[in-house]
């Protein structure tokens, strides 16, 4: 682009550098600050050069379109916004009345409706939009672009965004199933993939009407109250045991839904059939029976913080007091380390005293992660014991955008919104923006 335009940015430079140096005063004081005031004549440059583009646009599609005979009936202005500003472009209504034919190219060719904006501004939005509140994405974009724009836009923006993104994201996963079924001889895929899946819950409001006719002071409309509700959100990430570099996964969805998607995206890192994969994640019920069964050559470890902390409030549930309960702790965690879990299961099943419910249950919940506790031996395969990278990953992903100081969301909302997120976090914006543009 830069020698497709190079003259053009010559000549523009010039003109620029003449004005600066013959309107601004104490130049040798006011150099560094200089960037400033070109930023801002470079933005209205762009945009009138932008708007007279469209303008030009607009005149050629009319032309060819009037070429069968249409004639241009009404004409008006509509409001479009790009990048650089707001700005008023031609949208003219054609009409034969011979035919009954009518037409209006500024939407069918050139894609413009009234109140619309154009794709690099629904970027810089939606990347706002994904990272900070409405209101504050609102106040950044004003203070990188030098024009204002409505907490309410950057909301509809972003979120329209976020649908479009969920529907390419669901596509692209989707295509990743036929990579599994591929010859071994052609695609062998990695010799081993880690996954690890955690939850954690987002606040969720609908509206509904209250009983009544009671109506809102200013509108008159009828009155509504939100009821909340507190639903869990799931993360699950996957990446080769020999790298780093994870890629993740994020719904409001349930076991079966999320880990499908979590294989998809674990086949797209190079999971096959011959892969050896390892699933990390606590003991809630039903996700060790899913990782399992939709993992090739799958083995499950329980998450030994978490088995911790089921000892730490078993053993407050016996009475023991602070010193007592971290020694009792830890005898019970180094049993466990060196894979004699079956005796810490039968000491607990055998004891009798204060707390005996609660030793029963945990006895019951180590007999059911038996074979997921051998930590001494996973340490020597060079294994990782515990969930905290997903963890992290909750903190980043979901909660650091969908959990903010008095976030409520429709649940309709919140898939889209985190896959926008996933998206930005696995590198695939430009994937994204690149596609979206294209169609």
């Amino acid at each position: 682009m830069q020698e497709s335009y190079a003259r053009a940015i010559s000549a523009a430079s010039a003109v620029l550098q003449a004005a600066v140096l013959e309107c601004e005063e104490d130049l040798p004081r006011r150099a560094r600050d200089m960037d400033g005031v070109l930023r801002l004549l470079a933005q209205a440059v762009a945009l009138d050069a932008h708007r007279g583009i469209i303008d030009h646009v607009s005149r050629e599609v009319v032309r060819d379109a009037k070429a069968p005979g249409m004639t241009v009936h009404r004409r008006r202005r509509v409001s479009y916004r790009s990048l650089f500003g707001r700005m008023d472009v031609d949208s003219p209504y054609l009409y034969d009345p011979r035919t009954g034919r009518s037409s209006r190219p500024d939407r069918k060719i050139m894609g413009i409706r009234a109140g619309d904006s154009s794709n690099t501004l629904e970027r810089a939005l939606s990347d706002f939009g994904i990272k900070d509140s409405f209101r504050q994405a609102a106040e950044r974009f004003e203070e990188h672009y030098g024009w204002t724009v409505e907490r309410g836009w950057v909301r509809r923006v972003t979120q329209k965004v976020a649908r479009e993104a969920y529907a390419w994201e669901e596509s692209r996963l989707a295509s990743e199933e036929t990579a599994f079924s591929e010859n071994l001889a052609t695609r062998p895929g990695v010799d081993r993939m880690l996954t690890e899946q955690d939850g954690s819950m987002l606040r969720t409001g609908t509206l509904s009407a209250t009983p009544g006719d009671e109506t809102t002071p200013t509108r008159r409309l009828p009155r509504r109250r939100r009821e909340e509700q507190w639903r869990e959100t799931r993360v699950g990430l996957a990446r080769r045991l020999d790298e780093d570099d994870a890629v993740y996964v994020a719904r409001m969805d349930t076991y079966p839904e999320v880990t499908w998607r979590l294989f998809l995206l674990a086949v797209s890192r190079g999971l096959s059939a011959r892969s050896e994969t390892v699933c990390i994640g606590d003991g809630a019920n039903g996700l060790m029976e899913e990782m399992l069964s939709q993992f090739p050559n799958a083995s499950y470890i329980l998450d030994r913080f978490h088995l911790a902390g089921h000892l730490h409030e078993t053993a407050e549930e016996m009475g023991l007091d602070e010193q007592d309960r971290a020694e009792w702790v830890e005898r019970r965690m180094e049993q466990i380390d060196r894979g004699a879990v079956k005796r810490v299961v039968r000491d607990l099943y055998s004891y009798e005293g204060c707390g005996q419910e609660r030793a029963k249950r945990l006895a019951g919940y180590l007999h059911r992660f038996r074979d997921c506790v051998h930590y001494d031996a996973y340490r020597e395969r060079g294994l990782p014991i515990g969930s905290g990278e997903v963890e992290s990953a909750h903190r980043s992903i979901p909660q650091k955008r969908l959990k903010i100081p008095g976030a409520c969301w429709h649940p309709d909302t919140i898939n889209p919104m985190l896959t926008l997120r996933v998206i930005r976090a696995n590198r695939h914006w430009n994937d994204f923006w690149e596609q979206n543009q294209a169609a």
